[in-house]
């Protein structure tokens, strides 16, 4: 792309200058806004990225004035009409074609039916979802594939798939979903309206008290807004995150930065605990050497989780092979259901047992030399933004967490 059109975009700045506006716009205009360029990486994502870049530049030249009147003449944008007013704020001179390799209109309404078709992997279920019947939804994708110049989707007996080029389209398009959602959210907020919706993604330890806790403070001070929680484990949260299928994760957060497009909140620390059923014969102990724990069932994450390393962690540092484990699982629910009906041990972080602590039925163990921490906190998109519900929950969550829990971060 020429070097005057990306200056025009980086001097302009869509999201400092005319931010939600100006989005709120792009929807009614049916247009993909430029939310994150930066992303876009190999060819096919170039050249959505040069189609992206350039709706961004002419929204800056045109001014948002001029926008709100080609929507009230309900006349859509024209290549040609953009690039005239482009050329006078960019000083391009080259030809038109050079500066769109794709077609600068992009409805939003057919992608929006395209990501329905890959939630689902069925048309007709999409179908339904989106209100129209299977053969409009149909029409529409194969519209936006010929608008592409790419297909989009693989089609069988058994369903739909994304091909390369689908996922490409899927993985930006669902940050734009998630960046126009909270477009809305903000709308609505200046015009008064104090609803909205948070789709929050949570781990295991998270909701057990902490997401509860602020969730029943919400709906106290603020009962209008609509909450959903996703349940899963980091390796499932931080991807949501990404792709904008989430507002936040509350989860637990690295103690340095691994991921350029993520940011961080921590929120407090907590540490991990050997647990056993109430009245098992070690919990009588008041220090347990590593040794003795060697001769006992253990019930433990998969080895990859940040617990299990910590666990293998702690025996290999005591000179100890790390015992084998009878079950691997990541439900929480099944490690402590086993450990409550036997003898078995398990290793987890202390406040995923506080309920069962308060109700008698597991105990930690007085164990020597157990160190291990981590940090719970919220993680979001760096460049995405953040509606008004989503920090409402952020506020309730920092709240709880300052009020009621150990190791507070602040």
């Amino acid at each position: 792309m020429d070097t005057h059109v990306l200056a025009a975009h980086h001097h302009h700045g869509l999201a400092s200058d005319l931010k939600r506006p100006v989005i709120a716009r792009l929807f009614h205009l049916r247009f993909v806004p430029a939310i994150h360029p930066d992303f876009l990486e190999d060819v096919l994502h170039l050249e959505i990225k040069q189609a992206l870049v350039s709706i961004d530049a002419a929204v800056h030249a045109v001014g948002l004035h001029q926008i709100v009147e080609v929507n009230r003449a309900h006349s859509a944008l024209r290549t040609n009409w953009v690039t005239r007013h482009l050329s006078k704020a960019c000083w391009y001179n080259q030809q038109p074609s050079m500066l769109f390799p794709l077609p600068l209109v992009m409805d939003y309404r057919k992608v929006q039916m395209f990501l329905a078709a890959v939630r689902h992997g069925n048309l007709t279920e999409a179908a339904a979802e989106l209100g129209v019947s299977q053969p409009a939804l149909s029409k529409s994708i194969k519209a936006l594939e010929r608008t592409l110049g790419v297909r989009l989707l693989d089609r069988g007996r058994f369903g739909v798939a994304p091909t390369p080029a689908g996922e490409a389209l899927l993985q930006h398009g669902q940050v734009v979903e998630a960046e126009l959602r909270h477009a809305a959210g903000a709308i609505e907020a200046l015009k008064g309206a104090r609803s909205g919706h948070v789709l929050v993604g949570c781990g295991p330890t998270e909701a057990n008290r902490l997401l509860p806790q602020a969730l029943l403070q919400l709906a106290r001070t603020h009962p209008e807004l609509r909450v959903t929680a996703l349940y899963g484990l980091n390796e499932s949260l931080m991807p949501w995150v990404k792709q904008g299928e989430v507002d936040f994760a509350l989860s637990s957060v690295p103690t340095r930065a691994t991921d350029a497009a993520l940011s961080h909140e921590s929120l407090f620390t907590e540490t991990g605990v050997v647990v056993a059923r109430a009245g098992h014969p070690l919990s009588r102990q008041r220090a347990i050497a590593p040794a003795q724990l060697t001769q006992h069932t253990w019930i433990l994450p998969r080895r990859r989780e940040l617990e299990r390393l910590a666990f293998d962690d702690f025996f290999t540092r005591h000179g100890l092979e790390p015992p084998e484990a009878l079950t691997e699982t990541t439900s929480t629910v099944l490690m402590k259901a086993m450990v409550m009906q036997s003898d078995a041990l398990t290793f987890i972080p202390r406040e995923l047992i506080w309920w069962e602590v308060q109700a008698q039925q597991l105990q930690p163990l007085n164990v020597q030399g157990t160190d291990w921490t981590r940090i719970v906190g919220v993680t979001r998109r760096r460049r995405g933004s953040v509606s008004p519900a989503a920090a409402k929950l952020i506020d309730a969550l920092r709240a709880v967490a300052s009020r009621q829990f150990e190791g507070v971060v602040g």
